[in-house]
């Protein structure tokens, strides 16, 4: 589904592409969780792959021309996760290791800022069912970050390109 509509896409340029991963990451981390449409594990391959398409569009040096339609290639995995970790393995084998660690990291970043965010939520005037509905909320939203950044971790890590200290390294954050 998602790699035919992009593959689609690329045509249409990198702002299309942008604005389609967008509007699946929406509704795949809402509605779509949320009447089981989709599991926890593909809302976070799509966070993955807008994160991973964001680094690498701004990447300096710039990401191969052959790498981003890779992005798109079903071919052999038969999950949305799976299409994912590949990609972040091709990320690696292209030489744009650090865009990839950028996109986890920034993804993590956003999770522990959403946690914040949940945990200085102040009852104020709320009616104590609404205040806990948001706080759940937010918790759930920083839970798929997170589930995001372990799936994107255990990518890079069992990648047989990595050397012992960059395993040591992202075992560690």
């Amino acid at each position: 589904m998602i790699a035919g509509d992009l593959f689609g896409l690329r045509a249409s340029g990198k702002q299309a592409i942008a604005d389609y991963l967008a509007e699946k990451l929406k509704a795949f981390s809402s509605v779509d969780l949320q009447q089981n449409k989709v599991s926890g594990f593909e809302a976070a391959a799509v966070m993955l792959l807008y994160s991973l398409f964001r680094q690498l569009v701004t990447a300096t040096p710039p990401a191969p021309a052959n790498l981003i339609p890779k992005m798109f290639d079903p071919t052999g995995v038969i999950s949305l996760p799976e299409m994912t970790s590949r990609f972040i393995h091709d990320c690696f084998a292209a030489g744009m290791g650090d865009a990839a660690n950028q996109a986890i990291d920034d993804i993590r970043i956003g999770g522990d800022a959403t946690l914040a965010d949940a945990r200085a939520m102040q009852l104020g005037d709320l009616n104590p069912s609404v205040y806990m509905d948001n706080y759940y909320a937010g918790v759930r939203r920083a839970a798929l970050r997170f589930l995001a950044v372990h799936c994107g971790l255990q990518s890079v890590l069992v990648w047989g390109g990595l050397s012992v200290e960059d395993r040591q390294h992202r075992r560690s954050t």
